[in-house]
């Protein structure tokens, strides 16, 4: 049944394309290589750029890119990571090339700036950026899902919307069977399935773009672990508090602790980052000295936390660097916290460094007691 379904897809979908949302026509894809930095680290290894609107063969063509790198004399890794920036194309191109990346155990990334190592040292990088206002929009969307690792950096934009023929609607029948085919796609890449039905619900010549915290949730940025349960511990004087230690990507963690402080309630944010994980020269950007400007949002709504402390340079361990900063939140709060269904953490203090970023989804799992605790040692 599934498979008659696909195939119907297939032969629609050769009309299936982004729709104007994404302001211009992109000419096709096309694919390059570029270093984003030049230190010999993990995290410098030379991507594949892959630019502009997705046609249905793109799938070969990355693959014949990827063989003939040898005799252009690219130095690939042998699992380099695509990095996209594509404003849609052919849906049934997209997700041939999704699975072509899932095959050959490819990642897929997502920046709003790209940087080419040339010298030049921005940031202490050595490299400067030659694309900006990068996108993975549309049908794009679809092959990004491919990567055995995704990755939307901050200012990375991920859009998605309800799919049209170059002739209009594609009707009712044909738009079911579609949603059928997407949904299989998106949970054997791995994502959650709620991602086609956020799309189902935006109309063809407009865009949805997801938030960080959503892209963690439904699984399209895949490099944060699973959420980890609030402990409840107390101070050496006694007072409780509540504390996560949310993995946030490889080789960094977010650390936050909750505490009532002089009739307030006290968030200290922490963020712990791997060396090796980041050229040294570009630690330099994290933004020591500045407010922190932290978000709580409980059940989708947006708390901004007053800002007490700067950032400030923590108790570094061996290959670790790691900074602190305090906020405080109203007594009221704990009230929601203790019937949260959802939770998250925003951070906009981080936005020229966007690597540093600790917005995250956050577990509930011990938060309602933990809260109660707290509210009663106020």
């Amino acid at each position: 049944m599934v498979r008659s379904i696909w195939m119907a897809v297939l032969a629609m979908s050769a009309g299936l394309a982004v729709a104007p949302a994404c302001a211009t026509v992109a000419a096709p894809m096309a694919f390059s290589v570029f270093r984003p930095c030049v230190e010999s680290t993990e995290a410098c290894a030379p991507q594949v750029l892959a630019q502009g609107s997705v046609e249905r063969d793109s799938g070969a063509k990355l693959e014949r890119f990827l063989q003939e790198a040898p005799s252009r004399g690219d130095a690939l890794p042998q699992n380099p990571v695509i990095a996209f920036d594509s404003p849609g194309g052919s849906v049934a191109g997209s997700m041939a090339r999704g699975r072509t990346i899932r095959r050959l155990q490819l990642s897929t990334r997502v920046a709003g700036t790209y940087l080419r190592a040339d010298g030049t040292g921005i940031a202490g990088t050595g490299a400067s950026s030659f694309v900006r206002d990068a996108v993975c929009a549309s049908a794009c969307t679809l092959a990004f899902m491919g990567g055995v690792r995704r990755t939307v950096a901050e200012g990375g934009r991920f859009g998605v919307h309800q799919f049209a023929s170059r002739a209009g609607n594609i009707g009712d029948s044909a738009t079911q069977a579609t949603l059928v085919v997407l949904s299989r796609y998106v949970e054997d890449m791995g994502l959650d399935r709620r991602i086609v039905d956020i799309a189902s619900v935006v109309p063809p010549d407009k865009m949805y773009w997801l938030s960080a915290v959503q892209m963690r949730t439904l699984k399209v940025d895949s490099t944060g672990g699973a959420l980890v349960r609030w402990e409840i511990g107390a101070r050496p004087d006694g007072l409780p508090f509540l504390r996560v230690r949310q993995p946030l990507s490889p080789g960094r963690e977010v650390t936050l602790v909750l505490t009532v402080v002089d009739g307030r309630l006290t968030l200290a944010t922490g963020v712990a980052l791997r060396k090796s994980g980041l050229p040294a020269a570009r630690l330099e950007a994290f933004p020591v000295g500045q407010l922190p400007e932290v978000v709580v949002v409980i059940d989708g709504e947006r708390l901004r936390a007053e800002p007490q402390r700067a950032w400030s340079d923590g108790a570094d361990t061996p290959g670790v660097v790691s900074y602190r900063a305090i906020s405080t939140l109203d007594m009221q709060v704990l009230e929601r916290l203790a019937r949260a269904r959802t939770l998250a953490l925003e951070d906009r203090s981080t936005q020229s460094a966007p690597e540093f970023s600790i917005a995250t989804p956050l577990s509930v799992d011990n938060m309602a007691a933990g809260a109660g605790l707290l509210m009663r040692a106020k």
